[in-house]
């Protein structure tokens, strides 16, 4: 089951397994890769990006984050996790694949 939550120009897919985040996402790239933009969820300049990417540990985080999708569940290192979630709260990137647990965090936050 996916639910979507739209939060302002933020979108979040709601998913029920760390599985099914990775297949989220690939599946939202792929819809990307039909576009005239492909990176449509990415605002970030391309020399920070790659800093972060060179971070990132999940090699399936590491590719989504290129178009601007993040991955959130708690199967990814505390640093992974904590680099997408202040990539989505700077607006960096567009849209997160994550299971209810990210809801606490937005919660948290206040955002």
């Amino acid at each position: 089951m996916v639910n979507f939550f739209f939060f302002f120009s933020h979108k979040i897919v709601f998913v029920s397994s760390r599985r099914q985040t990775r297949l989220t996402a690939q599946d939202l790239i792929s819809f990307c890769g039909m576009e005239d933009n492909p990176r449509q969820f990415l605002s970030i300049d391309e020399f920070e990006l790659e800093d972060l990417l060179a971070q990132i540990r999940d090699i399936n985080l590491r590719f989504s984050l290129q178009f601007g999708i993040g991955l959130h569940h708690a199967g990814l290192v505390d640093q992974d996790r904590k680099i997408v979630e202040k990539l989505f709260v700077q607006r960096k990137i567009q849209v997160l694949t994550s299971l209810y647990s990210f809801f606490i965090f937005l919660l948290e936050t206040k955002i």
